[in-house]
């Protein structure tokens, strides 16, 4: 596969994780849940509704340690863009790039958030964006929020891998989906495009891989996990696992301790 992202890129990635875990520790990084999306670690039955999305913001919260913390949340709306219309006028393709859901700070012990009414019946994208907004809260807890906005914002993404979210935010990064619907014998086919998140999926997918190199996991894991991934974002994935190197290599990098 042909070079996915610049040396420097990478090395900004690994440099800025590498600060995150000299801020808040090892410990997080190596040995927290690689949360999947399986009632393993989300037993409770999605529901699309505001009471399934306070839900998924308190387990996630648990995840990320901020358990103590209450959920108060609003909606706001951010419906689809049509991309491209058929012969028909109908349309074919769409997408959305904005925001599915918001952090808004804490609040006399409440983590105060916002989704996008629209976003609610997505689980993929609606958890991923979830991780990420859970993440600002705990960057802002331990007091790590960037002032500059867009850097914050990437170093959010960067983080949520950290605390073991990566695998649901590498996904949510970019989402293709095809369908067809059939009106007598005539076809139309549709497909849209979705991005969460501020680092693009390569770069997700190679700070993901840089955590399990990191610890050491084996073939059949990370096999294991890929399969878990997109198919774009799997393909980003196994290649940076073999461009990072062995666990020795990585946390070196890392500025980490040997295992």
């Amino acid at each position: 596969m042909a070079e996915l992202l610049a040396p420097e890129v990478r090395s900004w990635l690994l440099g800025e994780l590498a600060r995150v875990i000299s801020l808040r520790g090892a410990g997080t990084f190596l040995e927290a849940l690689i949360l999947e999306p399986t009632p393993r670690h989300f037993p409770d039955p999605f529901e699309a509704s505001e009471q399934g999305v306070r839900v998924l913001l308190r387990r996630l919260l648990g995840y990320a340690g901020l358990d103590g913390l209450e959920v108060e949340l609003g909606t706001f709306s951010a419906p689809d863009e049509v991309r491209e219309l058929d012969d028909h006028g109908r349309a074919k393709a769409w997408g959305h790039e904005g925001a599915a859901a918001m952090f808004h700070g804490v609040e006399a012990g409440r983590c105060v958030f916002s989704v996008a009414e629209e976003r609610i019946g997505e689980p993929v994208t609606l958890v991923a964006t979830l991780c990420h907004e859970v993440t600002h809260a705990w960057r802002a807890v331990h007091g790590l929020v960037a002032e500059d906005h867009d850097l914050e914002e990437q170093l959010t993404d960067l983080s949520t891998v950290y605390l073991g979210f990566g695998l649901l935010t590498t996904n949510g990064a970019y989402l293709y989906r095809a369908s067809s619907e059939y009106e007598g014998a005539q076809a139309f086919n549709r497909w849209s495009h979705t991005r969460a998140g501020y680092l693009p999926p390569e770069a997700m997918s190679f700070l993901l891989a840089a955590q399990v190199r990191a610890r050491g996991l084996g073939w059949w894991a990370r096999s294991r996990l890929a399969g878990k991934l997109e198919t774009n974002q799997a393909a980003y994935f196994k290649w940076a696992c073999s461009v990072l190197g062995d666990g020795a290599a990585v946390r070196d990098a890392l500025g980490m301790p040997e295992a």
